[in-house]
Order: C-alpha cells, then sequence, then structure tokens
C-alpha cells in the first residue's frame, strides 16, 4: 500500500511546501498527517471550488495549510495557533495567512468568516473537545487527527472500549459521539495516532 509520504513526494508542488514549513521536526510524520486532512477535506472542497475557506487550527509550522492551499481549489487559507511561527515561505503561498490567537476563546471563532472547513493534526485533549464543540455549535464541517489521551481522562462511557480496543480508540469513539460524525483509523498515516475524526465531509 503506497503511503502518504510516497504519495506527496510525487506532487509536483512538494519542494515548493517544504520551502515554505521549513524546518520541520519530524517531517515523515507530519507529511503523512497532513497528507490524511487533506484527502478527508478533498471531496467536500471539489464539489465547491472556491467556496471554502480552510482553517487549520492548532497549526505549528502550518503543513497542513500550506498543503491545502497548493492542493485544492479553496477561497482562502488561514492558519492559527497561539504562537507565531515565522517561515520566510509563508509569503510566497497565495490565499494563505497565518494568525496568532487561542482557539479556547470564543472571540476567535465568532472572528472566521463562513464557509469554513477546520482541520487539526494533534491537538491535545481540551483543545480537540472545544474543535468539535464549536463545529458542533457552528455546524461547521471538520476533520482531525487528535493525540492520545491518558486512561484516567476517558469519559466512564468508554472505558469498555479502551479495555477492549486500547485507550485511543476510545478516544477516538468519544470525540465522535459528541461530533456525531465518524471516524476510521487511517493507515496509510505514519503517525502512532492516525485516528481520523470527521463530520460534514
Amino acid at each position: 500500500m503506497r503511503t502518504y509520504l510516497s504519495e506527496f513526494l510525487h506532487l509536483r508542488c512538494a519542494g515548493d511546501v517544504l520551502e515554505a514549513v521549513y524546518p520541520i521536526k519530524k517531517p515523515e510524520k507530519e507529511i503523512s498527517e497532513s497528507m490524511a486532512l487533506i484527502t478527508a477535506i478533498r471531496g467536500k472542497v471539489l464539489a465547491e471550488p472556491r467556496k471554502w475557506t480552510v482553517v487549520d487550527l492548532c497549526a505549528g509550522n502550518a503543513l497542513t495549510g500550506i498543503l491545502a492551499a497548493h492542493l485544492l481549489p479553496v477561497a482562502a487559507v488561514v492558519a492559527v495557533d497561539k504562537r507565531q511561527r515565522i517561515r520566510e515561505g509563508f509569503g510566497r503561498v497565495r490565499t494563505f495567512r497565518y494568525d496568532v490567537g487561542d482557539i479556547m476563546r470564543n472571540d476567535l471563532w465568532d472572528s472566521f468568516q463562513t464557509p469554513i472547513i477546520v482541520v487539526a493534526s494533534h491537538p491535545c485533549k481540551d483543545l480537540a473537545v472545544k474543535i468539535v464543540s464549536e463545529c458542533v455549535k457552528r455546524n461547521l464541517p471538520m476533520a482531525i487527527l487528535p493525540c492520545c489521551i491518558s486512561r484516567r481522562q476517558l469519559p466512564e462511557w468508554t472505558l469498555g472500549i479502551a479495555r477492549e480496543y486500547g485507550k485511543y480508540k476510545a478516544w477516538l469513539a468519544c470525540l465522535t459521539q459528541l461530533a456525531g460524525g465518524r471516524f476510521r483509523v487511517d493507515r496509510k498515516c505514519l503517525s502512532p495516532c492516525n485516528g481520523l475524526v470527521t463530520r460534514g465531509l
């Protein structure tokens, strides 16, 4: 089976993307996570080209947002993180901007110009819950790859799932139930936390 990393390396824009986001700490892992998120939202974007703004939350180096700007026919891409990452290459990517903001604050969510699709790679527990809750409240389509969670942080109703399938799948089930959406484990993604939670896609 071809991995997202090999798919990325065959893209004509791969060099431009890497130049824009350099440096990357764990390139194979981060590239495959971003490719998984782009694959998840691609159908929604392609169905209505130039309609959607992709909002990349907990963006870090903005790899997912930069990929979206290169690969998808979007109206715009906005990367958001609490800490600004300055990369020389950001300015060369059309339709892309990087904002500093706290996704736990409602005023940030109120500032987004709809229609938007939300993506996030590895938001921690509270951030994942906030993203899902806001997307449900505002009826926004989303795709997230949540990171793992300790067993003691899991809701009680998921403990049977955790015993049978592990705490990560229990966490995916919890977020999926909150989202009213779906989850799947994406085996093409090279991350150990490769569960994709989606809604509205």
